[in-house]
């Protein structure tokens, strides 16, 4: 999250994921995907909502957030999320939106020819 908020990537997203319907921030659903997929056990969505319902208020303000959402809240905004909508937010953020730009830049991504040159 801090890496999110340093380099400006979290205010992107939430520009870029919007849910059409009111009450339903794109930005607290992809944040809840977000520590859904770095919890590192294998569960349900329902059962990491549980779960991590004692830490909502830490895990919502280590992005500026006032609540974290709930499991059944993230299916009711999935619901209503826009597929084209979607569609392009994830092409958005498998690349510019992970770095992926600045990540093929880096010398140790890169291969290189006989003369060093990338």
């Amino acid at each position: 999250m801090r890496h999110l908020l340093a380099t400006g990537r979290l205010e992107e997203l939430a520009k870029r994921l919007r849910i059409a319907r009111a009450g339903y921030a794109g930005l607290d659903i992809a944040l809840f995907l977000l520590a859904f997929f770095c919890w590192g056990k294998s569960s349900s969505l329902s059962r990491f909502g549980s779960e991590s319902a004692g830490w909502g208020p830490q895990l919502a303000a280590l992005a500026g957030r006032s609540a974290w959402p709930s499991a059944s809240r993230l299916s009711r905004g999935l619901a209503v999320a826009d597929r084209c909508d979607l569609d392009a937010f994830g092409v958005w953020l498998l690349g510019a939106g992970a770095g992926g730009t600045e990540l093929l830049a880096h010398p140790l991504a890169m291969a290189t020819d006989t003369h060093g040159e990338p």
